[in-house]
């Protein structure tokens, strides 16, 4: 199970999914919007995803409600460089809510990280790659986009993040480090995933 420490926390979170940048926005969204109106699971995600569909394929991430944090990421020893990024997504899981697949090259590595850029010349054309991570066999990787596998990757320069759907402070100063040892294997109807 994926470990996150650092950022200021006192003691080490587990769980699937870490979300930063315009994550934090669309869980800030569903809190404000639909939790507090009583609508929560899979519908309201669906909600929620059909509200921002049209900003992000009008090509305006700024009219989905969403806005870019600046952020250095490096998975395992390869060093992503500190960039504007619109959504940072890391999970030991295959699927994420609704379906969803936002991985590229993950390969056999406990943890996959997949980022986008607040500007992508084909907003359009490869915003829904981001529901299917480029497809079955994965399509190229979208310009400015990134998308790995690995065990281990850091954030530094965050104020804030989303750990398992939940919103949490971090000190900007101090790296945010997840990490992974092995895989996660689900078994749905008998067949591992």
């Amino acid at each position: 199970m994926p470990r996150l420490e650092g950022g200021g926390l006192t003691q080490p979170f587990y769980g699937f999914l870490f979300g930063a940048a315009g994550v934090c926005d669309l869980v800030r969204r569903w809190q404000r919007g639909l939790r507090a109106r009583g609508l929560v699971g899979t519908g309201s995600h669906l909600l929620l995803a059909l509200s921002v569909l049209p900003g992000l394929l009008a090509g305006h991430p700024a009219l989905a409600g969403l806005g870019p944090r600046t952020c250095r990421i490096r998975v395992d020893d390869v060093d992503w460089g500190a960039a504007e990024r619109l959504l940072i997504l890391a999970s030991a899981l295959p699927r994420l809510v609704l379906g969803l697949r936002p991985w590229w090259h993950r390969g056999e590595q406990p943890l996959a990280v997949t980022t986008v850029p607040p500007r992508s010349p084909r907003w359009r054309r490869t915003a829904l790659q981001l529901l299917g991570g480029g497809g079955s066999p994965p399509a190229p990787l979208p310009p400015g986009w990134a998308s790995t596998g690995g065990c281990r990757a850091t954030f530094e320069g965050l104020a804030e993040f989303v750990f398992d759907g939940e919103l949490f402070a971090a000190d900007p100063g101090e790296p945010l480090v997840i990490s992974c040892e092995e895989r996660i294997r689900l078994v749905r109807d008998g067949i591992a995933g």
